[in-house]
């Protein structure tokens, strides 16, 4: 059996840069193998994390979701290695359901060092896939 998911339920488009700013800060508040709790639903998503102490960070952010409302969590570290390496200004994050992999690709349109140039070619690489495995979030 493959590991890539073969049906998808909740698709993410995110703008990257906004997207791996916004981890990094809520990730900054994560212990270390603590996951980030990721909440998808109607063009919302919100990041939040939780240390043991009590502290707590939390983001917000407009993104397109399509499907059904979904909350995940990650281990920030893994999904920042596969957001960096999009070379695209918004990448995919298709989901089947938390205990699944998630697929993150790039919108194929303009390259993030292009997005001045209207008329830049679409040179983003479309073969790239990142299969990031999800975190068990408490309660």
């Amino acid at each position: 059996a493959s590991l890539w998911p073969t049906e998808v339920n909740t698709t993410v488009e995110v703008e990257v840069r906004e997207f791996i700013a916004a981890l990094r800060r809520v990730s900054l508040v994560a212990q270390r193998f603590a996951p980030v709790r990721l909440a998808f639903s109607e063009g919302i998503a919100q990041l939040s994390a939780e240390a043991e102490d009590e502290s707590s960070a939390e983001e917000e952010l407009e993104v397109s979701v399509t499907g059904e409302p979904l909350t995940i969590g990650f281990n920030a570290g893994y999904l920042l290695d596969g957001l960096a390496a999009v070379t695209t200004p918004r990448a995919m994050l298709s989901f089947t359901e938390p205990s699944r992999p998630t697929v993150i690709t790039p919108v194929m349109g303009l390259r993030a060092d292009q997005a001045d140039e209207p008329d830049g070619p679409d040179s983003g690489d479309d073969s790239y896939r990142y299969l990031v495995m999800s975190m068990r979030l408490r309660g």
